[in-house]
């Protein structure tokens, strides 16, 4: 079941420098050493709420339609800006993954078209969403 305890292994460095050589990296997964993770009931509701189950039953899914497989892209462009510290570079893969969810097909005008897809997706009244588009 998700409720107990699940083991993950540890990552280990080692360095080695012979002969005052430059230091050479090396990275290894140790089975034995690790760390338990809990997963009680306040977390699973919590992993429940944010969608993130949802996430990995569809990563799991064998038999994707074309919208779940765009789903799944719009999630790997966004988790690359993740690894970058600068706001303007995070911005660029968040707003690349968010076009090409709202985007129909490549030949679609972006200015125009996410701009009115996302007027609707933010504000519920008429007259709100015709201001954002001005």
């Amino acid at each position: 079941g998700l409720l107990g305890q699940v083991f993950f292994p540890e990552e280990i460095y080692f360095v080695t420098v012979k002969n005052d050589e430059i230091p050479i990296i090396t990275e290894k997964i140790s089975p034995q050493s690790g760390k338990l993770w809990h997963l009680d009931k306040v977390a699973l509701d919590m992993l429940q709420n944010s969608g993130f189950l949802t996430a990995i039953q569809l990563f799991n899914k064998q038999d994707r339609t074309e919208l779940e497989e765009l789903v799944l892209r719009c999630i790997s462009i966004y988790s690359k800006g993740i690894t970058f510290h600068g706001l303007q570079e995070k911005l660029i893969f968040y707003l690349v993954s968010l076009e090409t969810l709202l985007l129909k097909n490549q030949d679609e005008s972006i200015q125009r078209n996410v701009g009115l897809r996302l007027a609707h997706m933010i504000e519920t009244e008429a007259s709100k969403k015709s201001k954002l588009l001005l």
